[in-house]
């Protein structure tokens, strides 16, 4: 798919030559004239660039958000993403990760405060083992769903599917092995099951995370993953799924499924996307989701959601805009975000404006 190039702030840290107190620099050494001295001192001392640099960008995304049946918490005009990311290496070597967003520290009409660790996305150090293999330490997504794990700047609606949200999307405390060539990864997480905005006593590691993915070219993706939680007992939260991705010509394919067990609760769900690129700048995108709960008392009513959509970029500006309409039944959409809701009907528009700086 073509996405937005983001255009990067270079974060610059000078560096200062390490010259002891006192010296002289007009001191001969070995009939070198002062002026090679200091050069040639300035040249060999550490540069601090050589401990730890960074780039950093910012994502904004505003919706305008229409409901049908609007509830007391709906918000019209919404700031749904404000993503500040640094990006960076420690002493050349490890890649750190640092990632915001302020916008999740406001909150819904009526609602309460929101604790401003809820604005921690990303917050890793990963380390290259060997070629193709990679070691992440801190708070990332899980590698489950792929429509959670893409970014939310390529997003091909503006909202990601209920699946792709309920058994993906979402980023949490863990350690990570991940193994990439050109036509296979495969990733395995030991996760907390909680970010650190959730203050828990519960042991570090106790949900297990994997995914894999054969890529046969950049065009096509087969992918599939696979979670044993809550104490490594998948009958006590259990998450398995499949996807397919296609590019071809200028038609875009994709589809996943995904279901899940939680303390008796089954749960599952498939979406389906087709777009066309009709021009580079112009894309018309279709989904069509549903999303079923089996608990004790049986089957409750099927969730689906039907959406048409448009993209459209402004490149030279380096924007995208987007506009969805959604019909929706058994699911509710506050804020413009479908959630499985028995016995709401809804319909709803989304105008989205994204820049990336």
């Amino acid at each position: 798919m073509k996405t937005l190039s983001s255009i990067r702030l270079v974060l610059v840290l000078s560096s200062v030559p390490l010259v002891a107190l006192g010296a002289s620099s007009s001191e001969p050494i070995t009939h070198m004239s002062s002026q090679l001295s200091q050069t040639s001192e300035s040249q060999t001392s550490p540069r601090l660039d050589h401990f730890v640099s960074g780039k950093g960008s910012m994502m904004l995304q505003l919706w305008t958000v229409g409901n049908q049946v609007a509830g007391p918490r709906d918000q019209n005009i919404r700031l749904r993403r404000a993503e500040i990311k640094l990006v960076g290496t420690l002493l050349e070597r490890p890649r750190y990760v640092i990632m915001v967003d302020p916008s999740r520290l406001i909150p819904a009409p009526g609602a309460n405060s929101v604790a401003p660790s809820m604005m921690i996305q990303d917050l890793f150090v990963s380390q290259t083992l060997v070629s193709g293999l990679d070691l992440t330490v801190g708070q990332f997504k899980i590698p489950t769903t792929a429509e959670g794990l893409d970014a939310s700047a390529e997003l091909p609606l503006p909202e990601r599917s209920v699946i792709g949200r309920r058994f993906g999307d979402l980023r949490e405390i863990g350690i990570k092995l991940g193994y990439k060539t050109a036509f296979w990864n495969a990733a395995t997480m030991a996760s907390a099951g909680r970010s650190v905005a959730v203050d828990s006593n519960a042991p570090l590691f106790r949900d297990l995370d994997s995914r894999f993915e054969v890529t046969p070219s950049k065009d096509w993706s087969v992918g599939t993953f696979g979670v044993i939680g809550n104490g490594l007992d998948y009958s006590r939260k259990g998450r398995i799924g499949v996807n397919a991705r296609t590019l071809w010509h200028q038609f875009v394919l994709r589809a996943e499924y995904g279901q899940g067990f939680d303390l008796g609760v089954a749960s599952q769900g498939v979406t389906t996307e087709a777009g066309y690129w009709i021009t580079e700048d112009l894309e018309p995108m279709i989904r069509y989701e549903t999303f079923a709960v089996t608990g004790a008392s049986g089957a409750a009513p099927l969730g689906r959601a039907g959406t048409v959509g448009v993209n459209y970029y402004l490149r030279k500006l380096n924007m995208k805009l987007q506009l969805s309409g959604s019909a929706l039944e058994n699911l509710a959409a506050p804020n413009g975000t479908p959630i499985y809701s028995v016995g709401s009907t809804n319909r709803e528009i989304v105008l989205a404006m994204q820049t990336a700086i």
